[in-house]
């Protein structure tokens, strides 16, 4: 959305940002309890493992499955926390900013250039539901999403619109 300073916009989305704050808060929550769990279960299995193998004896049972949080969208991102994000969320997701700028200006935030176009690249993947692969030397695994879908909201002034795409 552009359009002057004062003239409504944070207002005029505000439809769209209590909906879906409403589902998203609900889907916090739910992955909070669920969390929960897995880690009391995580940490029984743990200790039950521990003592089979002290024990010399079979252990079969399997380990719990970490639980994935549902995101309809997320506000203040990095790019590399997208792909993750997605492997719970095989719909997509929505980065919802009031001001575009913040979101532009994330992209580059921890690179050395600070020009973020890995990312805008990436994004425009991700905006047509590209296959996406993310491996870092820090992951145990790699992280494959067949179909990556991102959708991108936010709001500006025309002064800054321009700005945001002249490399400034």
């Amino acid at each position: 959305v552009v359009a002057t300073s004062g003239s409504g916009k944070t207002g005029a989305t505000g439809f769209f940002y209590e909906t879906v704050e409403k589902a998203q808060a609900k889907c916090t929550q739910n992955h909070i309890e669920a969390y929960e769990i897995y880690e009391k279960e995580l940490k029984m299995f743990e200790q039950e493992e521990k003592e089979a193998l002290k024990e010399k004896r079979d252990f079969n049972k399997k380990r719990p499955v970490e639980p994935q949080e549902t995101v309809y969208y997320i506000d203040d991102a990095t790019p590399e926390c997208l792909i993750p994000t997605m492997r719970g969320n095989p719909s997509g997701f929505c980065w919802a900013c009031d001001e575009a700028k913040t979101l532009f200006g994330s992209l580059g935030r921890y690179t050395k250039t600070g020009s973020g176009d890995a990312a805008k690249s990436q994004l425009l993947s991700m905006y047509n539901g590209q296959p996406a692969r993310l491996s870092r030397k820090s992951s145990k695994t790699s992280i494959h999403i067949e179909k990556a879908w991102l959708s991108v909201f936010g709001t500006t002034q025309p002064k800054i619109l321009a700005g945001l795409f002249n490399g400034d």
